[in-house]
């Protein structure tokens, strides 16, 4: 075999050896190529913003009532948005033993910052005492002592009963209790323009609280 017949034969083994090997690469390219992930992304975390009026915790804020009157602690008391005059009533030690019930509605609802003021009724010298169940006693005996007057629920003309007490000084006593809150004893009233210690002593006897 001569020379030229080698080279051609040489010539024609390479381009095949080329050839199959440009078959196994399209062949075989794709499984080269990195795959896209299959797996999905779960959902993105989202913060839903607190409603106004509330604390983080869902708890609402605090509310209050006032109360004064024939009960047995007067002042102010925390209470739920649901609450009726009774459960006020109970926070301040429930009912005086002279407490008018018929002129206060205790089914009533009360609502953050009221003022529920209980009435008493005037118990005047010669009427019947009442006992510790809030009834007449049953001794029928009148009672010799002076009306009383209680100072954190009487009105002009009750304070007026008092000796020394005119109604110019009832309606200060008024006042001063309605802006500073219900007076806790005698002592209390000397705070009051135009009550001093001698007229003082002329009624102190006569308050209740």
């Amino acid at each position: 075999m001569d020379n030229r017949t080698k080279f051609v034969l040489f010539l024609g083994a390479a381009l095949l050896c080329i050839g199959g090997a440009g078959v196994l690469i399209r062949t075989y390219m794709g499984s080269w190529q990195e795959e896209p992930p299959t797996t999905v992304a779960g959902p993105a975390l989202t913060f839903q913003q607190t409603q106004s009026g509330h604390d983080d915790d869902g708890a609402s804020p605090a509310e209050y009532a006032y109360i004064t009157g024939a009960v047995k602690r007067p002042g102010v008391y925390p209470i739920s948005g649901d609450a009726r005059v009774f459960n006020l009533v109970e926070s301040a030690g429930g009912l005086r033993y002279d407490a008018d019930e018929s002129q206060v509605n205790l089914a009533a609802p009360v609502r953050d910052g009221a003022h529920i003021h209980v009435k008493s009724v005037a118990l005047n010298a010669g009427e019947k005492t009442r006992g510790s169940s809030g009834l007449p006693s049953q001794s029928g005996k009148s009672s010799k002592a002076a009306q009383f007057v209680y100072v954190n629920t009487a009105g002009e003309a009750e304070l007026c009963a008092l000796p020394g007490i005119g109604p110019a000084l009832a309606k200060k006593i008024i006042e001063y209790r309605q802006t500073h809150g219900p007076f806790q004893n005698a002592e209390d009233l000397l705070e009051v323009p135009g009550i001093g210690r001698a007229k003082l002593s002329l009624f102190s006897s006569l308050l209740r609280f």
